[in-house]
């Protein structure tokens, strides 16, 4: 076998060395070949170290409140104390939710906004569908889906504010994305949000309940696409002159 190695001819390589040769070019074609945003990008994920937590978080979530409604048909004494943890580990969990997107290769994401959003999300929806289940639920409840629907409002108007005030390239284009080609879906969104803070101070019959609880299920699905499609990620934006004229 060596003998026939050694008569190859000259710049012919051994066939021994061909899958390690190729494979070592391919490995250095891969990582020379990657643009640099995408390198750049790639070294700003989304905070890992959080999303331990947040399963752990809602996890236990998930458990007292399983416990809670057990505890709540048997009326146990340790109702109370059930409730208070479902509630703690609840917003743990809402934290570190929000917490992950929050990093500075998406400059939108990357503000208190992000945690307003998650947590008026949660205390909307949260108090509408009591609202649907409990057909004598008191009148305070539904003045909290009100009181929720308009932070939740406020919170669109004031990022959509700061976006627009915004010298940051990247904010800016998540503006005129807002304000261009996502503005019918925001404006959809907005008047949802209207119309839960109107409809609960009207009326609190459990059909309409039940109706407003399914418009502001879609209300609140909208602001997560939104939420995804409007962020404009640093150096991937900059690709394109033309945006970033209008942006300036």
């Amino acid at each position: 076998m060596a003998s026939s190695n050694s008569a190859l001819p000259p710049g012919v390589p051994h066939i021994g060395a061909l899958p390690r040769s190729r494979g070592h070019q391919s490995g250095r074609l891969h990582r020379t070949s990657r643009p640099p945003h995408l390198r750049a990008a790639g070294a700003q994920r989304p905070a890992p170290f959080l999303a331990e937590p947040e399963v752990l978080a809602l996890s236990l979530f998930t458990v007292f409140a399983g416990l809670f409604t057990v505890f709540t048909l048997i009326h146990s004494a340790a109702l109370a104390a059930v409730g208070l943890l479902t509630v703690l580990t609840g917003l743990a969990g809402l934290m570190c939710s929000a917490r992950i997107y929050m990093v500075r290769a998406r400059p939108a994401w990357n503000s208190g906004y992000t945690v307003a959003e998650f947590f008026s999300t949660a205390a909307l929806l949260g108090a509408v569908s009591v609202g649907t289940v409990d057909r004598h639920a008191p009148v305070r409840l539904y003045l909290a889906v009100s009181l929720f629907a308009c932070s939740q409002f406020a919170t669109q108007a004031l990022k959509l504010l700061w976006l627009a005030r915004s010298d940051t390239f990247e904010l800016r284009a998540s503006f005129l994305l807002l304000s261009g080609r996502l503005r019918n879906v925001f404006l959809v969104r907005m008047a949802i949000l209207i119309a839960a803070i109107a409809v609960p101070l009207i009326t609190q019959a459990p059909r309409v309940t039940a109706m407003l609880f399914a418009i502001a299920l879609i209300g609140e699905l909208l602001g997560r696409y939104l939420f995804f499609v409007s962020v404009v990620p640093k150096k991937v934006a900059a690709a394109f002159p033309s945006l970033r004229r209008r942006a300036a």
